[in-house]
């Protein structure tokens, strides 16, 4: 018994760093001829989602872990009827087993699989992890984590995976002159990579331009590929490349990221966990400037294992940034260094994939 043909209910939603391993594991699920549906609130309207690819459900969901006592109660009420909801549609879709994101996304389809004793899997992509995934773990066939760490907040059993890897795996190498022909970029020119993760880095944005105009300057040249995460702030973003003399392609957002990853030396981003995974599959040297509203200061600790575990990135805090600080970090980055660091951390934590695991469950079934 395997996998095969197999129906999977798959509970995510909110920002990319949720959606995009789900989904990922759902390439890999249609593979094996799996019939998956997502349940999640506002899938349909979701830009992190591919609806057009995979079934989905909306159902009512909200965050608790409000200050207003009358915010709390509505989105108490709103997990009430997701809980129904999910009831329903699990009922109709009579998956065999379920997967989920985390989130107060996968709340209600968590409570309604533990309650008609559907049996589930959850997945921790951050080395702090979320409250719904700590409250289920105990109930779960087992806890997929992708740091180590994250196991010490868990229940029942954890099992160390990579993250599922949303978009083509092509080789860095292969890819390069494919990449820098799409964006269009030079040849044998330092690039850096910016971008805020899905939730972008508005603030951001002209203090990194102001520190790589600086770098550029000093220690040239450089071009840039620059995500705003908004169309608004693009053009000025572009106007102060233009005033440093730096060449940059500057946008709002990119699909094909795995091109922009291909082409790059360096990248500056958020500390999400699907970003990291991303580090580490194209072994890029980073700034990391972690986003200071997550919860548990979960991205904080994220990019800390990176500068002191992989050794592959800094760290820098948001609320201590300035223009010199991050010119100063990235005029000291030891770029082959970082680099090797990366590599040699990638071959020496060898994980096995999410969905081996769980095909592994299935085949302990026979």
């Amino acid at each position: 018994m395997d996998l095969q043909s197999k129906k999977i209910l798959i509970a995510a939603g909110g920002t990319g760093g949720h959606l995009f391993p789900a989904q990922a594991l759902a390439q890999q699920l249609q593979t094996k001829e799996c019939d998956v549906l997502f349940m999640g609130k506002g899938l349909s309207e979701n830009a992190y989602f591919h609806k057009e690819r995979f079934a989905s459900l909306s159902i009512d969901a909200a965050t608790p872990l409000r200050k207003k006592a009358l915010q709390k109660a509505l989105a108490f009420v709103s997990l009430g009827k997701g809980v129904i909801q999910a009831w329903q549609g699990i009922r109709e879709f009579d998956p065999e087993l379920v997967v989920g994101f985390g989130s107060f996304h996968s709340f209600p389809v968590l409570v309604a699989a533990f309650l008609r004793g559907i049996p589930f899997v959850l997945f921790e992509s951050n080395s702090i992890p979320g409250k719904v995934n700590r409250l289920f773990s105990r109930y779960a066939l087992f806890s997929g984590i992708v740091f180590p760490k994250a196991k010490k907040r868990m229940k029942g059993i954890c099992k160390e995976v990579s993250m599922p890897f949303w978009g083509e795996k092509i080789d860095q190498k292969i890819a390069q002159k494919e990449a820098l022909s799409y964006f269009p970029l030079k040849e044998n020119c330092f690039t850096i990579l910016v971008f805020g993760g899905s939730q972008g880095a508005v603030s951001l944005n002209p203090i990194v331009a102001e520190a790589i105009g600086q770098l550029h300057r000093e220690k040239g040249p450089i071009q840039v590929i620059h995500l705003t995460g908004s169309a608004d702030s693009s053009e000025k973003i572009s106007k102060m490349y233009q005033d440093h003399d730096v060449y940059a392609v500057v946008k709002p957002f990119e699909q094909k990221m795995y091109l922009a990853w291909a082409c790059s030396d360096l990248a500056i981003c958020r500390a999400g966990a699907a970003t990291l995974a991303e580090i580490m599959h194209f072994e890029v040297p980073s700034v990391l400037i972690p986003y200071p509203a997550a919860a548990d200061q979960h991205q904080k600790e994220n990019a800390l294992f990176m500068q002191e575990v992989v050794k592959g990135s800094f760290c820098l805090e948001q609320s201590q940034l300035t223009s010199q600080k991050l010119f100063s970090v990235l005029a000291k980055c030891d770029l082959q260094e970082m680099k090797r660091s990366i590599s040699l951390f990638s071959e020496q934590k060898t994980k096995k994939e999410l969905i081996d695991c769980i095909d592994e469950y299935w085949s302990s079934k026979e």
